[in-house]
């Protein structure tokens, strides 16, 4: 008792919604299917609208929404912060970041943000973010790497983890799917 069942349905025209996390406001994030080639990220509203995301790329036909940190605003009203990947205009798959504002009975985005940088342009996808805005997520192998995962963080942008790890480790890393409050990551290495 006390709990409220909510479907949580693709938009018109779409199908195979898949939720990947959900906050206690009732706001979800995921991916929807457009045909059987195109998934985009989506973020569901508490009253179970699903809204498309933008892409990095107006041709893009991939992009998904992994996870979110929420932060209150205001009366009735808080800012999302998701983090997933989306092609950019060369195809290739990019970690990045949405802001979305969500008010009662209202939901309004800006475009998505990249999260690569110059010296890690290739294949990623962000799989977390802390309430610091600190995102980590997996490196893709691409021409001359090896793949990995990487750490963002805002005011210093992404690094390779395995960077970050004393050069006598062992460890090689292979991906990061969490990271907590204090920036404490939780990820693969062999």
């Amino acid at each position: 008792s006390g709990y409220r069942v909510l479907k949580l349905a693709a938009d018109r025209l779409f199908s195979n919604p898949i939720v990947t996390a959900a906050d206690h406001w009732g706001d979800a994030v995921g991916t929807e299917m457009y045909g059987t080639a195109k998934t985009f990220a989506t973020v569901w509203a508490p009253w179970g609208k699903a809204y498309r995301l933008p892409s990095l790329s107006s041709v893009s036909t991939y992009s998904n929404a992994a996870a979110m940190s929420v932060r209150k605003t205001g009366p009735g009203t808080r800012t999302l912060t998701i983090v997933g990947s989306s092609e950019n205009r060369q195809g290739v798959r990019q970690a990045c970041e949405w802001t979305v504002q969500v008010t009662p009975g209202y939901i309004n985005w800006a475009k998505p943000k990249s999260l690569a940088s110059s010296s890690l342009p290739g294949p990623s996808t962000a799989l977390a973010v802390n309430a610091s805005g600190w995102v980590v997520g997996k490196l893709w192998p691409s021409s001359g790497t090896v793949g990995g995962a990487f750490l963002y963080r805002p005011l210093s942008g992404m690094v390779n983890l395995q960077t970050l790890l004393p050069s006598s480790t062992f460890w090689r890393v292979d991906s990061a799917v969490s990271i907590n409050a204090t920036g404490q990551i939780v990820g693969q290495a062999q």
